[in-house]
């Protein structure tokens, strides 16, 4: 069931279905082309993993092969291509903003740079291949990162401007 949550005057739609039956069921379409992003947020430090990335890990294993390398530096982010099905082609982005701390891990600022960093992908991707681009996201940086969703719903509409977005609770 989807709901339409305006969040200054731009709407993102919210899923309760799981994020990769719906990324799977995009892939598996073979009446569109459309490249889908999965964003979520990583720490910097290896130890700390949230249950998204090893569930996602599991999923697609070159998703752990391959993103650790800009790990350490905060405010990078990380753009791979997972699976290519048809015309539908997936796309995973570890946004580097989450710091060890026993306050708050999140850094806002450096989570700003990451969602600019994926619009400006989507809007080349979209500009020099003509495809239909699209953000799947779960609900992130709230749980273990300590960040506030009203700040990060605020960035999402405020960054992904334009891009359609769709949000997972789950």
């Amino acid at each position: 069931m989807k709901s339409l949550k305006t969040n200054n005057h731009i709407p993102y739609a919210t899923e309760n279905n799981d994020i990769f039956d719906s990324v799977e069921n995009i892939l598996n379409d073979k009446n569109k082309s459309r490249d889908v992003i999965v964003p979520n947020i990583s720490n910097i430090d290896l130890s700390i993993i949230t249950s998204f990335y090893r569930q996602a890990s599991l999923k697609y294993p070159i998703i752990e092969q391959t993103l650790t390398a800009n790990r350490n530096i905060l405010g990078n982010s990380s753009i791979i291509q997972v699976k290519k099905k048809h015309n539908n082609t997936l796309y995973f982005c570890q946004m580097f903003c989450d710091r060890k701390s026993r306050i708050k891990n999140i850094n806002y600022a450096h989570l700003v740079n990451c969602m600019i960093d994926l619009r400006k992908f989507c809007i080349l991707k979209s500009k020099k291949e003509y495809t239909s681009i699209e953000i799947h996201a779960p609900k992130f940086g709230t749980g273990i990162s300590g960040g506030r969703w009203s700040t990060i719903s605020d960035l999402i509409s405020d960054c992904w401007y334009g891009i359609p977005t769709f949000i997972y609770r789950n």
